[in-house]
C-alpha cells in the first residue's frame, strides 16, 4: 500500500537557497529510486524558514530502503547543517483503515 512521508525542516536565516539546491538535488536522486512515485516541496506561508517536503512511495519497505541509503544519509548530513533543528518525519498509508 502507498505511503506518504512529509519530512519537516527549519532552516536557519539565510540558508533557504543552500538547502533548496540541496533538496533538489536529494529529489532527483530519490526519483531513481524504487517504488518512488513523486514528491512536493511546501514553505509555510507565515514563516518561510518553515519548510516540508512530501513524497509518495510505492510501499513502507521503498522508503525504509530508500532512507537508509548511503546516499541519502550523506544527502541529510549536508541538510542538516544548514537547519536550527532536527526535522521530524510522519508517516501516512493512503485510505483510512477501521478500528
Amino acid at each position: 500500500m502507498a505511503v506518504k512521508v512529509f519530512i519537516k525542516r527549519r532552516v536557519k536565516p539565510d540558508k533557504l537557497a543552500e538547502v533548496s539546491r540541496l533538496i533538489t538535488q536529494a529529489r532527483y536522486n530519490a526519483m531513481a529510486q524504487q517504488g518512488y512515485i513523486s514528491s512536493e516541496s511546501y514553505t509555510a506561508l507565515d514563516d518561510p524558514h518553515s519548510i516540508m517536503v512530501l513524497s509518495m512511495w510505492h510501499d513502507l519497505a521503498d522508503w525504509y530502503a530508500y532512507r537508509e541509503s548511503a546516499q541519502r544519509v550523506s544527502h541529510e548530513a549536508e541538510i542538516a547543517q544548514h537547519l536550527s533543528e532536527s526535522p521530524t518525519y510522519e508517516i501516512y498509508r493512503l485510505g483510512l483503515v477501521p478500528e
